[in-house]
């Protein structure tokens, strides 16, 4: 999706248009983009939920964050090797 809608911005751009014409891209895009945000703020809030819980239970602060610092890491490192493999998330899909 992220191609053909790469494709039709490209080709909206290169329109003339007046003050009066508006374009909004909606659609499974626009879900796409609201859904991504929404999935963002709740990892977020997540780890803000997740350290107080973490410190309270283990009486200090370095242990919850070495443990959710190693967890941001392996997620990144994660998806960095699927990028650099040109791996897709849906291909993984097949084998779980």
């Amino acid at each position: 999706m992220g191609s053909g809608v790469a494709a039709v911005q490209k080709a909206v751009s290169d329109m003339p248009f007046t003050l009066v014409h508006r374009v909004e891209y909606g659609g499974l895009y626009e879900e796409d983009r609201k859904s991504s945000r929404d999935l963002m703020m709740v990892l977020l809030v997540a780890l803000l939920l997740c350290l107080p819980c973490c410190s309270f239970e283990f009486r200090t602060f370095s242990a919850p964050t070495a443990i959710l610092g190693s967890a941001l890491l392996s997620t990144f490192g994660g998806f960095l090797a699927l990028l650099v493999t040109g791996t897709t998330l849906m291909s993984l899909r097949v084998w779980a």
